[in-house]
């Protein structure tokens, strides 16, 4: 018997399967031939949970990047407090250099969620920094021109001037690479990776003690 309708499920099954686009999983029946069970499939994807890029903007190298620039600048804003006008005016140039590259690295979506705040950044923020930098590089500039060996002695006669250097140069170097003016790849991942050790190497610069400071000042280079 189960021989004899065994063509007909075989057919019905194979229609079925056919018009509802379902899959059939074979099953050895008592008589030794084969009929499919079938089991209908879910025609959209499943959903995955996008982890927390690395290299794209606003993924985990950029924001520990800001994290880098905010406390550089809490650092430089320390020591223009506690130097003479000279330095002073010194570490509130490098201060300011910093607000500019906060707000270059900091971004949102303008029409996600925090759009509100690109704005903010990108409008009344930069105005602002602009207007605060205007009368600040000028005392910087003036300073720099009253005491023209300071700022070289401080780069050049420590180890922390040369740390600065060094990530300048590094943070340079990642801009170039995004401009394709070095390479001509795809950048963001060498990008951020260059501009995260830059930033690293002046963060570990603006640690350098007061006393420090004072004492590259006051004597000749490379002594």
């Amino acid at each position: 018997m189960a021989r004899g309708h065994s063509p007909s499920l075989h057919q019905y099954l194979a229609r079925f399967r056919y018009d509802s686009g379902i899959i059939a999983q074979p099953l050895r029946t008592s008589a030794g031939s084969s009929i499919h069970l079938t089991s209908q499939v879910d025609s959209d994807p499943v959903p995955t949970v996008e982890s927390w890029p690395w290299f794209a903007e606003n993924g985990i190298l950029e924001t520990f990047q800001v994290f880098i620039l905010v406390v550089m600048l809490t650092r430089y804003l320390l020591l223009a407090m506690h130097q003479t006008a000279v330095l002073r005016a010194v570490f509130a140039g490098a201060a300011m250099i910093t607000v500019g590259c906060i707000l270059r690295e900091v971004e949102f979506d303008p029409n996600g969620e925090f759009g509100w705040a690109d704005r903010l950044l990108r409008g009344p923020g930069r105005i602002i920094a602009g207007v605060i930098a205007i009368p600040v590089s000028f005392l910087a500039i003036r300073g720099i021109l009253r005491r023209p060996w300071a700022l070289p002695r401080i780069l050049l006669g420590t180890w922390w001037g040369y740390s600065c250097i060094a990530g300048g140069l590094v943070v340079v170097v990642a801009g170039l690479y995004d401009r394709g003016v070095i390479l001509d790849l795809p950048s963001n991942p060498w990008e951020e990776t260059f501009e995260t050790i830059g930033y690293l190497l002046v963060a570990v610069s603006s640690f350098i003690p007061a006393r420090t400071v004072e004492a590259a000042i006051a004597r000749p280079l490379w002594v």
